[in-house]
């Protein structure tokens, strides 16, 4: 299968009026993919911010629905607008998770399973709250059937859960590949976990929110080995003329064949 992922910059990042602007360059991802004979499209946490879960549901169908037209399987990062509000902490984050209530969503879809639409919670957000996730959340199973294999998807903060990866790697049997939805790269540790899965037989991937051009494209082999790259297959909003105004984020996707 050949599944995309990679960065996306910050520009309309958490700022709900922004969804506009967003649902229209992840159009362009698409189509732009479909060129390239992409199965499976994966875009960073929080790629769209909505205001309650109405417009949630609202703006997932619309994922869908884009993707359906062009038979594209995605992941896309949905976070509602609370994520962003205070008195956002560590000790009401902690709440949430105790609850699984974190406002952190990833919308799936393939069209191996046409009629099914998928809306899963992020469970956790770090290694130090990992162990208040409710026992049920973690042995849910997040895998999407993408052409002839599998692939499990996890929400950024959750790589960090050795509850979750422990999970994955029991049930990894036809798993080709554990792809991670990250929010932001400031502070990036994301590829530790990734490396730990790795190690346990998985290749793994991530895609990202990031500032910087030529932003590195995570993929861990099993056994540990990096391949990683800041080489892109696909580059939407490259480069514009210094007195003009990025009115959109700089993408940058990496093609890789699993």
């Amino acid at each position: 299968m050949r599944i995309a992922t990679g960065t996306v910059g910050y520009l309309g990042y958490s700022d709900p009026s922004k969804n506009g602007m967003l649902l229209a360059l992840y159009r362009r991802i698409l189509d732009r993919s479909s060129l390239y004979r992409v199965d499976l499209v994966c875009l960073p946490g929080g790629y769209l911010q909505v205001k309650d879960d109405t417009q949630k549901d609202e703006l997932a169908a619309i994922l869908v629905a884009e993707a359906k037209k062009r038979n594209i399987a995605v992941a896309v990062g949905i976070d509602l607008s609370a994520k962003r509000q205070p008195p956002w902490d560590h000790n009401y984050e902690n709440i949430l998770i105790r609850h699984y209530s974190l406002p952190l969503f990833a919308i799936c879809w393939t069209p191996k399973q046409d009629n099914v639409s998928n809306c899963w919670r992020e469970r956790s957000t770090r290694h130090d709250n990992a162990s208040l996730v409710p026992a049920h959340a973690l042995s849910e199973e997040r895998r999407l059937p993408v052409q002839d294999g599998w692939v499990e998807i996890l929400m950024c903060g959750e790589i960090f859960n050795q509850s979750i990866r422990s999970h994955i790697v029991r049930h990894k049997e036809n798993l080709n590949a554990a792809i991670v939805l990250g929010h932001e790269s400031r502070g990036f540790r994301v590829w530790n976990g990734m490396k730990i899965l790795s190690k346990e037989g998985l290749i793994t991937l991530c895609s990202v929110h990031t500032e910087r051009k030529g932003g590195m494209k995570f993929r861990y082999d099993p056994g540990g080995v990096c391949r990683s790259t800041q080489d892109a297959d696909i580059v939407l909003n490259a480069d514009l003329p210094a007195k003009l105004s990025r009115t959109e984020p700089r993408v940058e996707l990496k093609i890789w064949d699993v």
